[in-house]
């Protein structure tokens, strides 16, 4: 057996369980790094009650409420109205999310759709798709440096 283990493991583990939850008899058994203090006063011990509260703050607390209250609260300004698409894109997202969306409920309903009807779903999904990557914008706005990667 090496020499830093006691003979006993099974006797010193019982002890150090057995141990685990008492309170030392003085605070000062307990080691307390000088780093680890938060203030100019000694650190609380668990056994020391927490002060309780007087009518002192209480009234300090109320009076801090009512001078929160008589503070102006921010308002937000009302916000632009939302920019209403062009004809030609509503069009496309029309196609793009309605020629799924058709044939998922008629597949839901058990419908067989019209040969026209489905050709008709299926070039508005191409069309659309078309439309908006053709309307996408081209450069990526303020500030684009094509190189924007990494510096070593």
């Amino acid at each position: 057996m090496p020499a830093d283990q006691p003979d006993d493991l099974d006797e010193t583990f019982a002890r150090i369980v057995a141990e685990y939850d008492a309170v030392p008899d003085r605070v000062d058994a307990v080691p307390w790094p000088a780093q680890e203090d938060v203030g100019p006063s000694q650190p609380r011990s668990p056994a020391q009650p927490l002060p309780q509260s007087t009518s002192e703050t209480y009234e300090t607390a109320t009076s801090w409420e009512s001078v929160r209250d008589d503070e102006e609260h921010f308002v937000p300004p009302t916000p632009p109205p939302v920019p209403r698409p062009e004809p030609l894109t509503l069009m496309a997202w029309l196609g793009v999310l309605g020629a799924p969306i058709g044939f998922v409920m008629a597949a839901l309903v058990g419908m067989v759709l019209p040969r026209l009807l489905t050709g008709a779903l299926i070039i508005g999904f191409v069309a659309g798709i078309i439309v908006l990557i053709a309307r996408m914008s081209r450069h990526a706005g303020d500030g684009y440096d094509p190189d924007d990667g990494a510096v070593v």
